[in-house]
């Protein structure tokens, strides 16, 4: 059976091969799966700039949800879950985004979905509590079980990228159980 998916690339657009992958998830409480994602199946909305220095500095839209980001993210992990919220992050130099931003604004308990729609690879990792470093890979995808003390932050972006811009898709769904 294949989910309707337009952002994730075969084969993990496919249920039976997502629950093959459950038992990783399970025990490392994520998973980071490359190529896994097309950037080339979302249209860029317009982005607004956020900057408050102790928090971060990036552009960001909110999104509406996405049903498929859903289904793959329970068929993934076997949970139930409720959609929380759907934004786009675009980082350039001098682009960050600190623990302290993703505490304001952050689910509690369930998943969290990252896709990395970039072009190229140009910027800094993204840094989880957790100890998980997920690279800045374009086709990347990472999900992380989020818990009251697991926190997420984007590295700062030196001039190293320079005009090159970071794309990551996160989608954040609650326990619905």
């Amino acid at each position: 059976m294949v989910l309707s998916v337009n952002l994730i690339r075969a084969p993990f657009d496919r249920v039976e091969v997502l629950a093959r992958l459950r038992p990783a998830f399970e025990e490392q409480r994520s998973l980071v799966l490359p190529s896994a994602c097309d950037a080339r199946a979302l249209r860029a909305p317009r982005l607004r700039e956020f900057y408050v220095a102790n928090r971060g500095r990036y552009e960001t839209a909110e999104l509406e949800p996405r049903e498929e980001l859903r289904a793959f993210a329970e068929a993934l992990t076997g949970l139930r879950l409720a959609h929380a919220w759907l934004r786009l992050f675009r980082f350039g130099h001098r682009d960050y985004s600190l623990y302290l931003d993703d505490a304001l604004t952050r689910i509690e308990r369930g998943v969290e979905l990252t896709l990395d729609l970039s072009r190229k690879s140009a910027g800094p990792p993204e840094i989880w509590s957790t100890g998980l470093t997920v690279p800045q890979v374009p086709g990347l995808l990472a999900l992380v079980e989020r818990a009251p003390a697991v926190y997420r932050c984007d590295r700062y972006f030196t001039a190293a990228v320079g005009r090159a811009k970071v794309l990551r898709l996160r989608a954040a769904f609650a326990l619905a159980d």
